[in-house]
């Protein structure tokens, strides 16, 4: 499920169990539209992409774009309003037909007396962003196979089941929610938890996991220059009000092989390294 950044737990060595954090930042728009534009309805996306292309500092978040856009759907009375402001919800039907009488028909019918079930579902799942299931448990069914049936029935549009946990990603409450969520199952799922990261790691491990991953931030260092400047300072910084972790290195590195001092100084020139220089210099860090 993971579309967003969440530490998933710290190793906590005096308790012997993980120490959960969750502290994941909340996606922007631009990172969005660049590697998630495939969960976007399409009015969002158009709208996202003229944003992101517009190149505004303090763009809006996903959840924002998406209140601004279906949060009106709470104060509209008809399927004819609707169809009026929403191009996008034009072919959905009035009502939900059925082809005989049953006891679906008389508990679906009793359940949504007095309520016109399209427009309440456009509400409550687009206006509200609401999951079927808490729609479904507040309407009285046992689960949403039975408004999933008349959805389908009506010819509902509705968005890619992770586009909802990406509008609530890039919120921070919604990403705080989302990784307290997480937090839960992974403290109720210890053993799961390890045998996945354990299968993870084994595979970070990979010399081509490792390759690619190298090739990756090199790229990214050659898109985004401004990233190595800031690195710079952040260290100018540091020795400035923390002159003693500079020393403190400085004694480490002394200790050191000399081959590992010249390591670190190919690297602080950005020489390339070899295979064996690499695997020296993150021994050293």
């Amino acid at each position: 499920m993971q579309i967003y950044s969440i530490n998933p737990f710290n190793y906590n060595k005096s308790l012997s169990t993980p120490a959960f954090e969750g502290r994941g930042k909340p996606i922007g728009l631009r990172y969005i539209v660049e590697k998630r534009s495939n969960l976007l309805p399409e009015i969002i996306l158009e709208q996202a992409s003229q944003i992101v292309a517009r190149g505004k500092e303090n763009m809006p978040s996903l959840k924002e774009l998406h209140l601004k856009r279906y949060a009106p759907l709470l104060d509209m009375k008809s399927m004819d309003e609707v169809r009026q402001n929403y191009p996008e919800f034009v072919g959905i039907a009035d009502s939900v037909s059925f082809e005989r009488n049953g006891a679906f028909k008389n508990r679906f019918e009793e359940k949504t007396k007095g309520m016109n079930f399209p427009l309440k579902m456009l509400q409550e799942l687009w206006g509200k962003l609401r999951t079927k299931d808490e729609v479904a448990q507040e309407l009285g069914f046992k689960s949403r196979s039975s408004i999933e049936w008349a959805l389908n029935q009506i010819g509902f549009v509705y968005f890619p089941h992770n586009y909802r946990t990406l509008v609530k990603s890039s919120d921070e409450a919604g990403n705080r929610e989302i990784a307290q969520k997480t937090e839960a199952y992974n403290a109720s799922h210890i053993e799961e938890m390890y045998t996945r990261n354990k299968h993870a790691a084994q595979f970070c491990k990979t010399p081509e996991y490792r390759a690619a991953q190298s090739a990756r931030m090199k790229e990214h260092d050659i898109q985004n220059p401004e990233r190595i400047e800031k690195i710079r300072k952040f260290n100018l910084r540091v020795n400035e009000v923390a002159p003693e972790l500079g020393e403190a290195m400085s004694v480490f590195a002394q200790d050191e092989s000399a081959f590992s001092r010249l390591v670190i100084q190919k690297s602080e020139r950005g020489e390339k390294l070899s295979h064996i220089e690499e695997r020296v210099h993150r021994a050293f860090w």
